[in-house]
């Protein structure tokens, strides 16, 4: 016990907590990018679409801190602009037609407030209908398309791509010669980031295109273990359906 010290905060504070704890230098991280299931099981954080909670959406329960006030999926759903919205959907959610799901909403709130994540989906797919349905209640399609949705907005409260960038380097500069930096995605938006950062701090030469000769004497920062991200064994999906669309990526210093 003496040897863990818990920290609740965010990562992209990593550079203050590890000279605060006097880590330094680091011989290894792991982040784990993924929502844990406790998160996703409560009621009352508006994670799921599956349940009517209010909508929150912050991995901190009181709302995410900004320097215009709190934020929450109900400010985004009720406070943001039609082209807002449209623009997250499309960014974090990678939705088609995000306009057209932006405009459902506006049109939606523009009769009363939508304070609940069940208002919410009423708003984006309309009345229950008589298509064929899975075991969730909702048809096929529109579990897809709320899944994206959702997921755009859970991004824009936390600002979650904006802490990730900020953070790997911050982890790069904190290892020691040799420690290594383990990463967890489980979408293409987060792993998409942290392939790029490790491609480009293994670079070895950062000339511009077309220099004949290279003449930056440029030492790569880290170095790539994992050249293709390992994913989960089908028996470890079939333990842990949520580990389907993990992808890990190890680099060393």
């Amino acid at each position: 016990r003496d040897r863990v010290i818990l920290v609740n905060d965010n990562f992209r504070n990593i550079s203050e907590i590890v000279e605060k704890y006097d880590f330094l230098p680091v011989h290894g991280v792991v982040l784990d990018l993924g929502m844990s299931s406790h998160q996703l099981d409560e009621s009352d954080r508006g994670f799921s679409f599956q349940r009517d909670s209010p909508l929150n959406m912050s991995f901190n329960k009181g709302g995410v801190p900004t320097h215009i006030g709190i934020k929450t999926a109900f400010i985004i759903v009720n406070e943001y602009s039609k082209q807002k919205l449209a623009e997250i959907f499309k960014m974090y959610g990678e939705v088609h037609s995000p306009g057209v799901i932006a405009q459902r909403i506006v049109r939606a709130r523009n009769e009363r407030s939508i304070k609940t994540t069940h208002e919410l989906v009423s708003a984006i797919i309309g009345p229950a209908t008589k298509r064929t349905r899975d075991q969730r209640g909702l048809p096929p399609k529109a579990i897809k398309l709320l899944s994206k949705v959702f997921q755009a907005i859970r991004i824009e409260v936390n600002d979650e791509l904006s802490a990730l960038s900020e953070t790997l380097p911050r982890i790069a500069r904190a290892l020691a010669k040799g420690g290594r930096v383990a990463i967890l995605s489980y979408h293409s938006l987060e792993d998409r980031i942290v392939k790029q950062y490790f491609k480009e701090s293994a670079r070895d030469c950062i000339c511009p295109k077309g220099f004949p000769v290279c003449r930056c004497d440029h030492t790569p920062e880290l170095a790539i273990i994992t050249k293709r991200a390992i994913t989960a064994l089908e028996d470890e999906i079939a333990r842990n359906p949520r580990a389907r669309s993990a992808k890990l990526r190890v680099a060393e210093r």
